[in-house]
């Protein structure tokens, strides 16, 4: 992977279909939280690896659905489900359809991007 970093102007200039989100997979750590890795590839040359917590998760699921009141994202799976042992699969697919769907209403809807 190249470790160039994009600036936030170099960033703001990217079109939609240059940019690309996939949910790599989960992992748990030593310290009893499960790290989601997204993996970020720009123009299909340069690819970032970025790992994120369910808390991370949440306050991001918090964030989207207060500033766009008016778009429908999918609903975060519970997380006092302890029997539900599907749980990080079922996390791993609700952040992918989110990545998914920023991108596509980014398509749809561009001063979304400002």
């Amino acid at each position: 992977m190249t470790s160039i970093v994009l600036s936030k102007d170099e960033f703001k200039t990217l079109q939609v279909d240059d940019i690309s989100l996939h949910v790599v997979d989960y992992s748990y750590s030593l310290l009893s939280h499960t790290e989601y890795e997204v993996q970020i590839s720009i123009r299909d040359e340069r690819h970032y690896l970025k790992c994120t917590r369910y808390r991370h998760l949440e306050a991001f699921d918090h964030v989207l659905r207060e500033k766009f009141k008016n778009l429908e994202f999918p609903r975060l799976p519970d997380k006092n489900k302890i029997l539900n042992f599907k749980k990080e699969t079922e996390r791993k697919e609700y952040l992918q359809q989110v990545l998914d769907l920023i991108l596509n209403y980014s398509r749809r809807y561009p001063n979304l991007k400002k």
